[in-house]
């Protein structure tokens, strides 16, 4: 698919800047994979602040079996708050990010 170069700010690097490459997969719907979006630094470390992982709600209206040792972990500290910034100002449009009243969901971490 389609491939571009793009930035997002980064406190671990001396530059300020982490590089990365975003692909288009799919149009519709639209699926992207962000390559390299993540430093192996704060791979480790949302995987240590998804280690209290809890059962997840995994059945939904007419399934009762599906999933039943999946565990979610939510996330909201400063990493992550950071990281759904950057991916926001890339993927939302402008009047979105323009309206107060536009927020993101904590990050989820899976464990199937």
């Amino acid at each position: 698919g389609e491939v571009i170069r793009a930035f997002r700010p980064s406190s671990i690097h001396s530059d300020g800047r982490m590089d990365f490459e975003i692909e288009r997969l799919a149009v519709d719907p639209p699926i992207f994979h962000l390559h390299n979006v993540l430093t192996s630094r704060e791979c480790e470390l949302l995987m240590q602040s998804a280690s209290s992982m809890v059962p997840a709600e995994t059945v939904t209206e007419g399934d009762t079996v599906s999933r039943p040792n999946c565990k979610v972990a939510w996330l909201s500290n400063p990493l992550t708050q950071q990281m759904a910034m950057s991916i926001g100002n890339l993927f939302l449009s402008s009047p979105i990010k323009r309206n107060p009243q536009t927020r993101v969901e904590d990050l989820q971490i899976l464990e199937y």
